[in-house]
Order: structure tokens, then sequence, then C-alpha cells
């Protein structure tokens, strides 16, 4: 059985200027190691709220975490927080690098906390736009 995605999110609009191509890139990335390196049916966190001037994505999981050590390089291309991982899925190192340089041009940022054994917080933050409302 698939993991469960569960998403929640404030009762208020949020509106923000992005490349629609590169936020589903970001989210299809996030919520696919999400599930990748989560246990079996164990349920994937989305919320959307937002801080301020910022929306706010974070997508938890239920993982294997990170070092400090980790989370402070998992933003380089190629880098491979456990080279064990690579031989049971094709991949490259590139996702979070990616990643973080299409949140950037979008004017963003992304940061990671994570435990080991108690999984991670990917969070996605971009600047939101003024909502302009017609009476």
């Amino acid at each position: 059985m698939d993991a469960p995605i569960k998403v929640e999110s404030i009762n208020q609009v949020i509106q923000f200027q992005i490349d629609l191509n590169r936020l589903k890139h970001i989210l299809l990335n996030l919520i696919d190691n999400a599930v990748k390196y989560s246990p079996t049916d164990t349920p994937i966190l989305i919320k959307l709220n937002l801080q301020g001037e910022e929306a706010i994505i974070k997508v938890f999981d239920q993982g294997y975490g990170f070092t400090l050590q980790n989370q402070a390089r998992i933003y380089e291309r190629f880098y491979r927080v456990d080279e064990a991982r690579t031989s049971s899925t094709a991949c490259c190192g590139l996702g979070s690098s990616i990643v973080k340089t299409f949140i950037e041009s979008m004017g963003g940022h992304v940061s990671v906390r994570s435990r080991l054994g108690e999984g991670s917080i990917f969070m996605i933050s971009l600047l939101a736009s003024p909502l302009s409302v017609d009476l």
C-alpha cells in the first residue's frame, strides 16, 4: 500500500508569484523522497500557511532523518546521504540541489530540520503577493 498523504492548510487564500512548472517539480521531488525514505504506510504531511509576507510549504516525513552534518550538505550537487541507498534507488543526487536552485530562482528559500530515526521537515518559503480584492 502507498503512504497516505495528508494536506493541512489555513482557511485563507495565499497568493504568490511562482513558476508553476518549477513548483510542481519541487513538490514532486520532496514528496517522492518523503515516500521513498519513510517506512511503508507511514503518513506524509504537507502543511500550507502564511507567516508574515511569506507563503510557507512544509513537507513532513517519518523517514530515516539526517545528521547535522548531512543537513548542511544535502543541497550539494551529487551529494548522497547514504551510499547504500544509491543501489536501491536509481538516483544521482541532484534532486535536492535542483529543488534549492528552483526555489531560489523564484526568490524563496528552502531549509530542512531533521533527527535521526525521527524523520525530516523540508520547509519552502516564498514571498506572498498582496491580494487585490474587487468589491
